[in-house]
């Protein structure tokens, strides 16, 4: 509520100044004269003021001082800095003394800008001008408030549901926004009561809008506090702080605020309506100095928490130095600046004041912004979507170094804008305009292209990590293996394509920057790609063989091809070759050109047959029934089923031989996993048997011994004959 209300110090001073008037003028007072000053700023409104006002002896007399200035020699050297600043220094010495004696003169002048404020009008009018600007405040807070109580609901819902996603209270750009349309709610109404009640007075009309538009940035800067620090939300909070700190530096920043506003709106009254110049600068120091005060004593209040955050790990030297030494450096640039300031204003001019106030306040405000923006990024990334935990935190690092290198570059330019620094024309002094062109050129071009790679680079390994990593065959020794996806066995071509696309181009943009033509390097090497190209034949049929069958989809990582003399486990794709990695263990490096044909074994589907050799007396029924039961365990089994595409199934007899039955079963699985399926199936297959009393048959010979002939040569002759049967190739069944 108080950080809401910063113009309750200024309707406390207006009812002070609106008092004054009434009161009666001392003897010092009407005995104390003032000479004639010119209105600041001196508009076209003030001069017809002004001139209406004074007599004729007072008229001529501003007339003469004013010609005395402009006639006044200027002195030797004063176009240089040191010309300048000992120029400034002599006049603030001689100018001192007067105003250190008009501090008597000060309840008058300010009598006098009272007066001059109501010309006109009653002696009480800055009271009741005081009173309209407290009633069109508290109109337009009750419109804030009200505004903020109708949204409440909404916004705590959108609140709620940014804090289920990213697991912490909410999200502070709901809240930011929501601040800001109340802001903008208090403005246009209060925009809207002025309008309706101002009667024309120009005096009070330009008080009123000053101070109104202090206290918006007033608030501003109280927003961006609250939207930085978060005091009452550490989980919102952006900036590294604990609460106390954090507190702390809001309540600091609040008072900074309110102290502003006050002081801000004092001497532009004091300026505005016509208070002479030595009272005036004596009444602007006095404000300086409170400001500057209130602002060190919360420097040094929040001296070590800072230091904490500067020193970092603690690693380096300097960061430890500078957390040590920051508070005392700012005391001093604060203190210097402050003495710059108050000597310009003596002197009548002002140059490095405002400059280097600004700058200290893009120093401040520069590291802020890049932690909240670091923080924020952090937060947003981090909330991954369902089902791909980690795939967007990638991004981050990459991010976080273009926010440190646009918002270093942002607070550069700034601070050389602020001093009117022409660092084209500087350089171009000392290099020269070509060389500086240059060597602006070609920072450009290295940091695009840095960017550009990283975030290319990152996007391809977030997507390759997402991507089913190729899987080799089940066992060592066999074949078979699923591969991986396309996007895996291409996206590293690409990475590798245009990291050497991007440094072409930034070879080829520095070269020309440097004033290098690149047209000959062009065409050269359109000759020598040419020639390239005839001479090595062989390595552009590879390079385009390759391409055709990336396009085509014939192979990817981790499958098991046979290209004829050569097969085995995809392990590597080049631009030329293929490394295969044959199942027991040999790397082959095959060209692409040098494929004829290729067969693909990890291809959508494996058929796996087995075959039993079982008696002629075996139930044949009851071995399909065994069969078909141990293919629904295997397809129900938690580890198996899901890598069968069709269970195992009995085919029946395909074959009759001398001394048994063969039958046959086979099912569809995934490449790659038929071998672990096929070995369970065995295993089972063979202890249902067993315990179905189904035998396997084993090889038998008959042999018809004559009479008369002894037993052991027809045991040889019987031994003989199996060893030829068994070396004669047995012809495959058709499978059904």
């Amino acid at each position: 509520m108080r950080a809401r209300r910063p113009w309750v110090g200024i309707l406390t001073w207006l009812v002070l100044l609106g008092s004054l008037p009434l009161l009666p003028a001392t003897g010092a007072d009407k005995a104390a004269a003032k000479p004639v000053e010119l209105p600041q700023p001196l508009t076209r409104e003030a001069i017809r003021e002004l001139v209406a006002r004074l007599s004729d002896a007072e008229v001529r007399e501003l007339l003469l001082a004013q010609l005395d200035k402009a006639a006044a020699p200027s002195p030797e050297g004063a176009g240089s800095m040191e010309a300048g600043l000992v120029g400034d220094m002599h006049q603030a010495r001689t100018e001192i003394g007067a105003v250190l004696a008009s501090w008597p003169t000060i309840p008058a002048a300010i009598r006098d800008s009272v007066r001059s404020f109501s010309m006109g009008r009653t002696p009480s009018h800055l009271l009741l001008v005081g009173a309209l600007f407290a009633v069109m405040l508290g109109v337009a807070w009750l419109a804030e408030r009200l505004v903020g109580w109708l949204l409440g609901g909404v916004v705590a819902r959108l609140d709620r549901g940014s804090a289920e996603a990213s697991g912490a209270s909410g999200n502070p750009l709901i809240r930011a926004v929501l601040d800001l349309l109340l802001l903008a709610v208090f403005i246009v109404t209060a925009a809207l009561f002025f309008l309706a009640v101002y009667q024309g007075h120009e005096p009070s009309r330009a008080l009123i809008v000053h101070a109104f538009l202090t206290i918006v940035l007033a608030r501003l800067g109280i927003l961006i506090a609250r939207f930085l620090l978060a005091p009452q939300a550490s989980t919102r909070r952006l900036l590294p702080f604990d609460d106390g700190t954090a507190r702390i530096l809001y309540r600091g920043v609040v008072g900074l605020a309110w102290l502003w506003v006050c002081l801000d709106v004092a001497v532009f009254f004091f300026q505005r309506f016509g208070m002479a110049r030595e009272p005036l600068i004596l009444v602007s120091v006095l404000a300086r100095f409170v400001f500057v005060a209130a602002l060190l004593r919360l420097v040094w209040g929040v001296r070590r928490p800072i230091a904490a955050l500067i020193r970092g790990d603690g690693r380096r030297a300097v960061r430890r130095l500078l957390a040590d030494l920051w508070p005392a450096l700012m005391t001093v640039y604060v203190l210097v600046l402050t003495v710059i300031m108050t000597i310009e204003q003596l002197a009548g001019r002002q140059r490095t004041g405002r400059a280097g106030l600004l700058s200290l306040l893009i120093l401040i405000v520069v590291p802020l912004v890049d932690m909240a923006l670091c923080r924020l990024l952090e937060r947003r990334l981090s909330r991954a979507p369902a089902g791909r935990p980690g795939s967007r935190t990638t991004f981050l690092p990459v991010l976080q170094r273009a926010v440190h290198i646009v918002v270093t570059v942002a607070g550069v330019l700034a601070i050389v804008n602020l001093w009117n620094l022409d660092l084209l024309g500087m350089a171009a002094r000392g290099v020269g305009a070509r060389v500086t062109g240059a060597l602006t050129d070609i920072g450009l071009t290295l940091v695009l292209a840095y960017l550009v790679w990283q975030l290319a680079k990152t996007a391809i390994d977030r997507r390759l990590e997402q991507e089913a990593g190729p899987t080799s065959v089940s066992d060592p020794g066999e074949i078979g293996g699923t591969g991986a996806s396309r996007a895996k066995t291409l996206l590293p071509l690409a990475r590798g394509t245009i990291f050497a696309v991007l440094v072409v181009m930034s070879i080829l943009t520095v070269l020309a920057a440097l004033g290098v033509n690149i047209g000959p390097l062009l065409a050269g090497a359109g000759v020598v790609g040419l020639a390239i190209g005839f001479g090595a034949q062989t390595l552009v049929r590879d390079i385009i063989s390759g391409a055709f069958y990336l396009m085509d989809d014939a192979f990817r990582l981790g499958e098991y091809v046979d290209v004829g003399d050569a097969k085995g486990t995809v392990e590597k794709i080049g631009v030329r070759s293929m490394h295969l990695r044959h199942h027991r263990g040999p790397l082959n490096v095959v060209p692409y050109g040098a494929i004829r044909r290729m067969t693909n074994q990890s291809r959508d589907w494996a058929v796996e047959k087995l075959e039993f050799r079982l008696t002629y007396d075996t139930d044949i029924t009851k071995v399909k029934k065994i069969i078909k039961r141990i293919g629904q365990e295997l397809a129900a089994n938690p580890e198996l089923g899901p890598h069968i595409i069709q269970p195992l199934k009995s085919q029946g007899v395909t074959a009759m031989e001398d001394s048994a039955m063969i039958v046959r079963a086979k099912f569809v699985a995934k490449p790659g996993e038929q071998f672990i399926i096929r070995r369970e199936a065995y295993q089972r297959l063979k202890q249902a048997f067993d315990e179905a009393g189904i035998h396997f048959a084993h090889r038998q010979v008959t042999v018809f011994v004559p009479p008369g002939t002894s037993p052991a040569a027809a045991a040889a002759s019987a031994a003989g004959a199996a060893a030829a049967a068994d070396a004669q190739p047995r012809p495959e069944a058709e499978a059904s």
